[in-house]
């Protein structure tokens, strides 16, 4: 059985990525403070294990499962008048296809274009 992440250790690990002991070049290095901050995260999220490093193919993988569920909890939260829970999941997504490399376009487009033309005629009246 593992031993649990403390705070200390999650923030030690932390401090090391900030003090610029670990670069990130968009894919993730061999090495083991790049390890050591997956451990830390996973357990701090305590939700999922960490990815072996080095493997960009697993990365890719799971950036898109995280990205189709990401989207399928936005839908789920706004056909469930959750507005904010809608926004939060929206924001994940976007974030992930930021930062995933390969752009999706984005699921939301119509429902913001539908939007807009409905805020113009109200804009309009008021001028």
């Amino acid at each position: 059985m593992k031993q649990p992440m403390t705070p200390d250790d999650f923030e030690a690990i932390m401090d090391a990525v900030k003090d610029g002991l670990y670069e990130y070049k968009g894919v993730p290095e061999v090495s083991d403070l790049w390890y050591a901050c997956q451990c830390a995260l996973a357990a701090w999220r305590n939700d999922r294990e960490p990815m072996e490093s080095g493997d960009a193919d697993d990365l890719q993988r799971r950036l898109e499962a995280e990205l189709d569920e990401a989207e399928a909890k936005a839908w789920d939260s706004l056909g469930r008048y959750k507005f904010q829970m809608f926004g939060y999941w929206a924001a994940i997504w976007v974030h992930l296809n930021r930062i995933g490399g390969r752009r999706r376009q984005n699921p939301w487009r119509e429902l913001v274009i539908a939007a807009r033309d409905r805020q113009a005629p109200a804009e309009a009246a008021e001028s």
